[in-house]
């Protein structure tokens, strides 16, 4: 049961990146090293971002079911990357803003989903990574970059690479997920 569900996972979070993936290729007019990838979901092309996000939350629940029923994880871990499902799957109800546009409740709501969901992954990588011994490094880059994405949208000078920095992020916690899933698929 344990690499059937760490498989599904897989096949979740995999497809999950190529969504994403293709929003980039989409002619939505943000600029990926300025713009938040939930600004896709601002565009005609919002349902990409939608599957994604709930691709993405559906293959972290796998995922957390699979890790749970391996043994191997601490609740501690566990609980972390259900929060980081749970508000991926739930930003997807929850679309944000662009300037000009007034910040509205629903955007507020975006932002703190968001907010859970890079502060817990930025918890749940390494805890897990640690009771696996495995995926440390994809883990600290998880860290680094949930850092880093705090840092260059709360200071103003940083903002113009907001995006670019997101993305790294994205990139890391994708990877990691990958990863765990893979070694528990086999």
């Amino acid at each position: 049961m344990t690499s059937t569900l760490a498989l599904v996972a897989l096949i979740l979070v995999l497809a999950a990146a190529l969504v994403l993936i293709r929003l980039h290729t989409l002619p939505t007019g943000l600029d990926p090293r300025r713009d938040a990838v939930s600004d896709y979901g601002t565009t005609a092309f919002h349902v990409y971002y939608r599957a994604m996000v709930v691709l993405l939350g559906a293959g972290a629940a796998c995922l957390a079911v699979a890790l749970h029923h391996s043994g191997d994880v601490r609740t501690r871990g566990l609980i972390w990357l259900w929060i980081f499902a749970i508000s991926r799957i739930l930003i997807a109800g929850f679309m944000t803003v662009r300037p000009p546009r007034r910040i509205t409740v629903e955007a507020q709501i975006h932002w703190v989903l968001a907010a859970a969901a890079f502060t817990s992954i930025a918890f749940a990588a390494p805890t897990i990574s640690q009771d696996l011994d495995l995926g440390q490094t994809a883990a600290a880059v998880v860290i680094a970059s949930a850092a880093a994405t705090l840092v260059t949208r709360v200071v103003r000078p940083w903002r113009p690479v907001f995006g670019l920095v997101e993305r790294i992020l994205y990139i890391a916690f994708l990877g990691w997920l990958i990863v765990v899933a893979s070694s528990l698929s086999s």
